[in-house]
């Protein structure tokens, strides 16, 4: 579970959470993950289900120009 949602979950506001963590006050263990805060049971790692679908979107720029020196 994330910060975000865990504080939702307490009836704390997401940002005196964030505080609380900064400062190294939050009561249950935390670690991030690039820009993400988890939160709760370091031990399970979460899994994706199998059914679970992925999308991916793609996009490529056609209309790129080429500056070349003559």
């Amino acid at each position: 579970m994330n910060l975000y949602e865990w504080a939702l979950s307490k009836g704390i506001r997401p940002k005196t959470a964030y505080k609380w963590y900064r400062v190294g006050n939050l009561p249950i263990p935390v670690r991030k993950v690039g820009q993400l805060v988890l939160v709760g049971d370091l031990k399970t790692q979460p899994s994706i289900s199998k059914s679970a679908v992925i999308y991916v979107y793609g996009h490529i720029n056609l209309y790129t120009t080429f500056i070349t020196k003559s």
